[in-house]
């Protein structure tokens, strides 16, 4: 942002004057606090309970319709708002699924492009303008190493996953170890499937405090 102040004929004692309010005037805006927009409209109780949940393990399940992504969405949104300079990610097992998925639900349905800064595409971030970014990421394994190379180095604050049932022990293991984002009281790791499914992804998940 350039901030031009100086004219002819204006001493310069003013211009300077002019020039210092301008520049906090703009840093008071880039500080404000922002409002947060309201809560979303739920489809059930659950949904509700799911969204507002602080446990460090979360999962929803649904039959296909019951806006499983859509909440997964909107609370990696809510967490990015209300945590300024976080990081979020929302995983997939295959990264090539995502854009007609997850990633389609949250620009649809759920991103305010007004609160965006920027974005990658390439990359597969958007940055809030209050400076959180949420990467969507696929957890497909590295073809050297066998496991998922994309997450390495990121600190997360939350941390959801669209499809549970696909991903693996390991996966769930790596993405809780990244959870170490300390612009947030407390880290979670949410995720979503459905019914038929679920039994499945609490039998293989890991709990809390263990590996």
């Amino acid at each position: 942002m350039s901030v031009g102040v100086a004219q002819r004929g204006v001493p310069p004692e003013q211009a300077r004057r002019a020039l210092a309010l301008a520049f906090v005037a703009v840093a008071r805006r880039r500080s404000a606090p922002r409002v947060l927009p309201p809560e979303p409209a739920f489809a059930s109780d659950e949904q509700e309970a799911f969204f507002r949940s602080e446990d460090p393990e979360l999962l929803y399940s649904g039959w296909m319709g019951a806006g499983k992504s859509r909440i997964l969405c909107e609370k990696a949104w809510r967490v990015a708002l209300a945590h300024p300079g976080c990081t979020v990610g929302v995983f997939r097992k295959v990264a090539s699924s995502l854009p007609a998925t997850t990633l389609r639900t949250f620009l649809r349905d759920v991103m305010d492009p007004r609160r965006i800064r920027s974005s990658n595409r390439t990359e597969n971030w958007y940055e809030l303008d209050n400076g959180s970014r949420i990467y969507f990421l696929g957890l497909d394994p590295d073809p050297v190493t066998g496991v998922p190379s994309k997450i390495g180095s990121l600190e997360l604050a939350w941390a959801g996953v669209d499809e549970a049932v696909e991903v693996t022990e390991g996966d769930w293991v790596m993405i809780r170890g990244r959870l170490r984002d300390p612009r947030i009281a407390y880290h979670q790791i949410a995720a979503a499937t459905n019914p038929a499914h679920s039994a499945i992804v609490v039998a293989n998940t890991p709990r809390a405090g263990g590996a």
